[in-house]
């Protein structure tokens, strides 16, 4: 039977092949700590690569929100005439604002928002110099086929309906896509934009990582919403930057030709705006995440020939990336062919009311040259003649139907746009004056709206006692519809003589009248 091995016995020192071991062991440990601070703090924290996982992770930013603020100032120089010159000497600046929060479903990114502006009263613009001009415009997109958008703070019927009351501002308003193919021309495709952006997001990104052309530097990090944030300076490598925008024109052409065709620039054209050009800014991206937080930029631009200077500074904020969001539709909104038919209609009233105005002007005109000539007024036919019908042309002899048979003061006389039997009413009780009476649409210039009368001295929406006695005087008392007005009285009034409630409220026009109430409309009378 053998016998037991013996015990082994150690003396409690390692031989020199066990210190060689284990020297070699804590070298590799040491070396693998080395290594992966050395790749993180050196090479994956290297402001470029930290960088370009960022624009990376752009690729899959598929919900969220980001926020834009956004201040352009412009100055004029003075010296010549100049894109700026109605700002004046004094620096304009204009405050944008764009908030946005989308999430990607079904293919389809659901959207809703706001975009504002800020425009100071003194800044000299035409036509909103006058005006509070605070515009803001959110919209709402769920489905492909429609959109909503609500208007507020831009005073569109002040500036081009005579302050009329549109009837949509502050409302939402539904927009269908074949609507407004179909009133206005515009064809608009949600689908296509959307597909056409996110492939342009994913060639940027990829052309951006092959012309890197911001210079960045590497500032202490910082806590944002407290949460840790690499923090970069960075300005232009004009080289990169020149490669990187021919880049991107060849990549819009590919994309959609349409789009590159209003970008296109050479290389002239991108020397010149490197060279009047200032731009650089500030990076924020997640520690741990690699993801945007927020980007600001400055852009300064010097015009050609020292006429002024135009300056940018812009802020971007992206936050909630990747997380649930949802976009409700809202309930209560007016048709978009509604709402376009309400502003083509008020557009052409608008319209109606200018040629009207104009087309008095114009007969007031030739009255003043026939009474040179003629040493008075012309004495029309019959009381309350409507010119443009009654009689068609104005000369030496007087009214006439028909064309002129001698020297013409007006050899055609308007017709009402709107009432071309009843439109201008022409009395004169003395070779000394006369007065056109008409109804106007909408306020015209320093014209009010409703009945007018136009007189030899000016156009008023009042008359004198004597030129009420004179219109009294040439009444016929001939009430052809019943309705308690005579004929002459409803061309004073404007309303219709064979129609006894013109305007369709159930009361006779009589009645209207007697009781201080516009027959031919809603309110009351001017006077």
């Amino acid at each position: 039977m053998p016998s037991a091995k013996p015990p082994i016995k150690t003396t409690g020192k390692l031989s020199s092949a066990g210190w060689l071991a284990l020297g070699l062991l804590l070298l590799l440990l040491v070396g693998g700590v080395a290594f992966a601070g050395y790749n993180y703090y050196f090479v994956l924290a290297k402001p470029e690569k930290v960088l370009e996982q960022a624009l990376d992770n752009l690729k899959n930013f598929n919900s969220g929100e980001i926020k834009n603020t956004s201040s352009l100032t412009f100055k004029s120089n003075d010296n010549g005439l100049s894109p700026l010159m109605f700002f004046g000497n004094e620096a304009v600046t204009v405050k944008l604002q764009n908030d946005l929060s989308f999430i990607k479903k079904d293919n389809n990114y659901q959207t809703q928002g706001q975009i504002s502006a800020e425009l100071p009263l003194n800044a000299g613009v035409p036509l909103l110099s006058a005006v509070s001009f605070a515009p803001k415009v959110d919209f709402i997109s769920v489905e492909k086929d429609s959109f909503f958008v609500k208007i507020s703070g831009l005073p569109l019927g002040e500036l081009f309906f005579g302050d009329a009351d549109l009837g949509f501002i502050d409302k939402w308003i539904k927009v269908d896509l074949t609507s407004l193919q179909s009133l206005s021309g515009l064809k608009v495709d949600i689908q296509f934009e959307q597909e056409q952006a996110e492939k342009m997001r994913v060639r940027l990104v990829d052309l951006y990582k092959k012309n890197s052309f911001l210079v960045l530097k590497k500032l202490p990090i910082e806590k944002i919403d407290e949460v840790a944030t690499y923090h970069y300076q960075f300005s232009l490598d004009e080289v990169k930057f020149k490669t990187f925008l021919l880049g991107l024109e060849q990549i819009a052409k590919e994309i959609d030709p349409a789009t590159a065709s209003r970008m296109s620039f050479d290389d002239a054209q991108i020397d010149e705006f490197l060279a009047t050009s200032t731009l650089y800014g500030d990076l924020w991206i997640t520690t741990k995440t690699k993801i945007f937080k927020k980007v600001q930029f400055n852009l300064a631009v010097e015009l050609k020939d020292g006429v002024g200077s135009v300056s940018l500074f812009s802020e971007t904020v992206l936050d909630k990336y990747n997380e649930p969001l949802e976009v409700t539709p809202p309930q209560d909104y007016l048709p978009f062919d509604q709402v376009w038919q309400q502003t083509v209609g008020m557009a052409q009233t608008k319209s109606q009311g200018a040629r009207i105005v104009a087309d008095v002007k114009q007969m007031q005109t030739a009255f003043e040259l026939y009474f040179n000539d003629q040493n008075g007024y012309p004495v029309p036919p019959s009381a309350g003649h409507v010119l443009g019908r009654d009689a068609t042309c104005l000369s030496e002899a007087g009214f006439s139907l028909g064309s002129c048979a001698d020297r013409a003061y007006m050899s055609l006389l308007p017709t009402h746009p709107q009432s071309p039997q009843e439109g201008y009413n022409y009395y004169s009780c003395n070779k000394g004056s006369y007065i056109i009476v008409f109804n106007l649409p909408v306020p015209t210039g320093n014209v009010a709206a409703g009945i007018n009368y136009a007189t030899e001295n000016g156009i008023s929406n009042t008359l004198s006692e004597n030129q009420k006695d004179c219109l009294a005087s040439q009444s016929t008392a001939v009430d052809s519809d019943s309705d308690g007005l005579t004929d002459d009285q409803e061309a004073l009034y404007g309303s219709d003589p064979k129609n006894s409630d013109t305007d369709g409220d159930t009361y006779l026009d009589g009645a209207e009248v007697t009781n201080g109430f516009n027959p031919n409309g809603e309110g009351q009378l001017s006077q």
